[in-house]
């Protein structure tokens, strides 16, 4: 049976969690990635996860934004690595981490956004987890930064750079995760046309406020991007699900 993915949610930021992933379920979107932003929304995310075992995918991080001058690095890593040390025979996705030069101006905390990076990247690759990265305005540095690593998957979240670094992420076999910026957005639309199908993913990376939509990002939208991906890459509605399903599957639930 055909289903939805939502690989990026930041699900307990909503208000009305068990309504949403109701509307999901409605929508035929099966699986959510649960990313984690803050030290203690992490908690938070495996919490929900045994509320909701059959429909979450809990992946635990520390968001390069929630980075600042006075942020201890060796704590705050250590006290995610201990959760997820704890809990490694459900965890196969670390996130949200990365880098970030777009929100964050300051040379010394990148820095500190760096030294964390490398600490996750570095876990993951010894305990074989995947990874789903940000990395606004610091596109260049992330992918050189990825290349090092042996990790799989490594999923680029809301990625919009050039073609360039576009085809060297394919070549690297990283997986790109679409949201519904594929509306609007120039560069993410060209990211899909360039994108082999089977290194596509979808996600709401809710409750993002898409702002030129008009919309909140939310699992259950999930199926609207694929409209986008279908008449962009000129292919068949079912091809696509199907592929998408199948991508999601074999990285993501190992099957």
């Amino acid at each position: 049976m055909s289903y939805y993915h939502d690989s990026h949610c930041h699900l307990t930021q909503f208000k009305e969690v068990k309504n949403v992933i109701k509307d999901a379920i409605d929508k035929s979107v099966r699986k959510v990635v649960v990313v984690s932003m803050f030290k203690e929304e992490n908690k938070k995310v495996l919490e929900l996860y045994h509320q909701f075992p059959d429909v979450i995918l809990p992946a635990l991080g520390i968001h390069p934004i929630t980075i600042n001058s006075n942020s201890d690095i060796e704590n705050l890593f250590g006290t995610v690595i201990k959760l997820i040390e704890q809990n490694l025979s459900i965890i196969k996705i670390i996130g949200e981490i990365g880098l970030d030069r777009y929100y964050t101006k300051d040379p010394n905390i990148w820095e500190k956004q760096k030294s964390i990076f490398n600490k996750f990247l570095s876990f993951s690759e010894k305990h074989k987890l995947g990874v789903t990265v940000h990395g606004k305005n610091a596109e260049s540095e992330i992918m050189e930064i990825l290349e090092t690593y042996k990790i799989s998957p490594i999923i680029i979240h809301w990625y919009s750079a050039n073609e360039k670094l576009i085809k060297k992420g394919i070549d690297n076999g990283f997986f790109y995760s679409i949201n519904f910026s594929v509306k609007y957005s120039k560069n993410v639309r060209n990211l899909v046309k360039l994108t082999p199908i089977n290194r596509l993913l979808t996600e709401s990376d809710g409750p993002v406020n898409y702002k030129k939509l008009n919309i909140i990002g939310r699992p259950s939208l999930i199926p609207t991007i694929i409209k986008d991906i279908v008449e962009i890459k000129n292919l068949q509605k079912d091809f696509v699900i199907e592929n998408l399903q199948r991508n999601f599957e074999k990285i993501i639930l190992k099957k």
